[in-house]
């Protein structure tokens, strides 16, 4: 089985964490799909690299859950599976309803405000043609309702999902109008939220995570 995505060629002093991030990026937004190979000579002809940094690169990425070794057989992107999706979106669940519970008590309607900009950014990106960007856009949305909340150790726990996070929103971004259904809930979490309204956010953020994970799971992959 051939490797089915083009990488770009690699450039820089840093390159350990530069093969990371076009590898990450590669799988998250499914040039390499769940199941493809994975081969270290592949990605040196792909990034212009040596082995080296290559290999420190696909262990960050197996320990974030995005590469899995299968001995005897090789290197692969993740297959992803509906047990470890729904274990995901239980992780997730618990640590954006905190975060949407402590932004609704204690942040200030300006900043509340500026969470209702970045919710409007992937439908901008959308109609501009832009489907990755607002996909990242919508990630961006729910990053930045994490941060509101001021706790560090929300957001070091909610860094560690970013991945996996990312590659589950391609999958269910990809099925038509998500990215709009998406936009119209995020506007309305911004306004419970806005209206100090903490239970009401939470249903809504609830609900939508539901809504996402049954579309990943309705895509088979």
């Amino acid at each position: 089985m051939s490797n089915p995505a083009a990488l770009t060629p690699l450039q820089s002093s840093q390159l350990k964490d530069t093969a990371y991030d076009e590898i990450r990026q590669a799988i998250t937004d499914l040039r390499l799909p769940p199941g493809a190979p994975i081969s270290e000579n592949w990605l040196v002809s792909q990034l212009g690299i040596s082995k080296t940094p290559i290999r420190h690169a696909l262990t960050r990425l197996e320990q974030e859950g995005l590469v899995e070794t299968i001995p005897f057989k090789g290197t692969f992107a993740a297959e992803t599976r509906d047990s470890d999706a729904r274990d995901l979106m239980e992780v997730r669940a618990v640590l954006e309803i905190a975060a949407a519970r402590r932004v609704a008590e204690h942040a200030t309607l300006e900043s509340i405000e500026g969470l209702r900009a970045l919710a409007t950014q992937g439908a901008t990106s959308e109609a501009a043609g832009d489907h990755q960007g607002a996909l990242r856009r919508i990630g961006d949305f729910h990053t930045g309702l994490i941060d509101l909340a001021d706790n560090p150790w929300l957001s070091r726990s909610y860094a560690a999902l970013g991945g996996p996070l990312a590659r589950m929103r391609s999958i269910s971004g990809s099925l038509t109008n998500s990215v709009e259904d998406s936009t119209d809930e995020h506007l309305a979490i911004v306004d419970a939220l806005a209206e100090r309204d903490r239970d009401r956010a939470a249903e809504l953020l609830t609900n939508h995570l539901d809504r996402v994970l049954a579309l990943a799971l309705a895509d088979g992959s």
